[in-house]
């Protein structure tokens, strides 16, 4: 796959920064850190997922590892990612990847309507030729 200017630019950019940044049609966005309690939300819900997961085929990223889909050129990051199989390292980079089956944010009142909107359109014709997938949203509370 061929990569752009930007893309490479970003990579590079990415790779030295202190904060986390989203890439899309030339643009770099600088990411928000989270509260305790969405933190809190995000470990229990990638644990339990890798708990139900078979892990010898598929695993949970954390939410440093940047996903590139191809067919939009966005390039974020989510609370956590699950990738089957080997994991399809964008750009060459370890901390990258092109291949996620599933894509996991824990929803805020700052970025819930992009993420249920822009960022889920983005997100879901990462697989052409697969039919999309539908948002599912499932609400957990914080603490016991």
């Amino acid at each position: 796959m061929l990569l752009s200017e930007g893309d490479i630019h970003y990579a590079e950019i990415e790779a030295n920064a202190p904060y986390k940044s989203e890439y899309f049609r030339g643009e770099i966005f600088a990411m928000a850190g989270g509260p305790i309690p969405h933190g809190e939300i995000m470990i229990a819900a990638s644990a339990e997922l890798r708990a139900r997961i078979n892990r010898r085929l598929c695993r949970v990223l954390p939410a440093d590892v940047r996903i590139r889909i191809a067919a939009t050129g966005l390039q974020t990051y989510s609370d956590f990612s699950v990738v089957c199989g080997a994991a399809g390292r964008a750009q060459g980079r370890t901390d990258c990847i092109e291949n996620p089956v599933l894509i996991c944010e824990v929803l805020s009142q700052s970025t819930e309507a992009y993420d249920r909107r822009a960022k889920f359109e983005l997100c879901s014709c990462h697989r052409p030729g697969s039919a999309r997938s539908s948002s599912a949203t499932h609400e957990m509370g914080a603490g016991p």
